[in-house]
């Protein structure tokens, strides 16, 4: 699926017909009113950096904002009050309570759930849902983009992988990574091909048809699902009608950024560790292989080719015919996998250096997958701001 070469926009194939997507069509699209649902948990330094640019936003239909204060510790609520009673914006924002977390609801799949409802018992409930992460800054326009592109395209649900906040050098070898994995995972141009059962989308930014959640089988369908995105975008692509898949898209966008800070290891192991098993089935077998695959991969090459270059230099005979190939077969997998990272690296504006790295990001990912069985294993689950999943007995 071309999983390396990231799809934006500008090279996102919508449709055979040149006049498809044209600036004329584009700017005769009659956009709806959305319904914007913002579950946040402990998001006091997010919300102040973010929700005034979602409060903004350029667009000219109606914007509904629901917060859902997910039983913050925090002073998530007041902050959001505080920042609305600032100016007059251009959107509406309602603050949302939801109720005690019910047994088999993961956390942000309930509050999702509550802002949904929310927004269906409005007067006027809106015909498309945005569900965005608390720590995603949007640019003016981006809503509008990202509303024109779905509508012209036909799609059901529409998402952007956004730009993930890079400051370190943890961060540089990382997140990148991060989204190049992801992307070997759930390949964009496959998540977008009907003739295709695979379906995935980046939890940050969820424009989706309500009717057609509706016919999924709503939130309860994914009540216990620890990767909520992805498993939502199975449910509309694959679940709205029996027997026809329906049009999603995923893809990279520029101007909509995570403000939430890395930094160092911690928080991605934190971030990794809490799903990894989750993706696995929670299956020791699937686990097994998984590493030991990563293992061939990633780490097979620079091992092969530092080990026949070490060796020839020790040993009296110097280079043989065992350890020339070797080399060469360890350097040349090597030099294609790097090759491979380099669009990833340049769309996180990421020195070309950091691809001859990419081994070394494999392994650590490898041990945050190991630790993400380790923690199932006993008993502890994935942790996330304060609440422990464990797989389903």
């Amino acid at each position: 699926g071309f999983f390396w070469w990231p799809v934006t926009l500008d090279n996102s194939a919508l449709d055979d017909s040149p006049q498809k997507n044209s600036p004329q069509r584009l700017s005769n699209l009659k956009l709806p009113p959305i319904d914007v649902i913002v579950p946040a948990r402990n998001e006091s330094e997010s919300l102040p950096l973010s929700l005034p640019r979602l409060l903004n936003q350029d667009y000219p239909a109606r914007i509904r904002v629901f917060i859902v204060d997910d039983h913050s510790d925090d002073d998530t609520a007041q902050i959001c009050r505080n920042i609305f009673a600032k100016k007059d914006w251009k959107a509406e924002m309602h603050i949302i309570q939801p109720e005690d977390l019910p047994q088999q609801w993961s956390g942000k799949v309930w509050a999702m759930h509550s802002g949904w409802k929310a927004s269906r018992e409005m007067e006027d409930p809106a015909d498309w849902i945005l569900f965005m992460d608390a720590d995603i800054a949007l640019s003016s326009s981006s809503l509008q983009q990202l509303t024109q592109h779905t509508l012209s395209g036909g799609y059901r649900l529409g998402s952007w992988m956004v730009r993930l906040r890079i400051d370190s050098f943890w961060d540089r070898l990382l997140i990148p990574a991060f989204v190049y994995f992801f992307a070997k995972l759930y390949p964009f141009r496959w998540a977008s091909d009907t003739k295709r059962q695979l379906a995935a989308a980046a939890g940050g930014c969820i424009l989706l048809e309500s009717s057609a959640l509706e016919k999924a089988g709503g939130l309860e369908s994914i009540r216990s699902e620890i990767i909520d995105d992805c498993s939502l975008a199975d449910r509309i692509k694959n679940h709205v009608h029996p027997d026809q898949r329906q049009k999603i898209w995923l893809g990279m966008v520029n101007d909509v950024w995570s403000v939430r800070p890395y930094g160092s290891l911690s928080p991605t192991w934190k971030m990794v560790s809490r799903t990894a098993f989750t993706q696995l089935k929670y299956s020791y077998i699937l686990l097994t292989f998984t590493l030991l695959g990563m293992a061939l991969v990633y780490l097979a090459p620079p091992a092969l080719t530092i080990g026949s270059f070490l060796t020839a230099m020790i040993q009296p005979e110097g280079w043989t015919w065992l350890t020339a190939t070797l080399f060469v077969l360890g350097s040349g997998a090597w030099s294609i996998m790097a090759w491979t990272y380099l669009p990833t690296l340049a769309f996180y504006g990421v020195s070309w250096g950091f691809s001859v790295l990419l081994p070394f990001s494999a392994l650590l990912y490898n041990l945050m997958t190991l630790d993400s069985g380790w923690k199932t294993f006993i008993k502890k689950g994935g942790s996330w701001k304060g609440r422990t999943y464990s797989p389903p007995s």
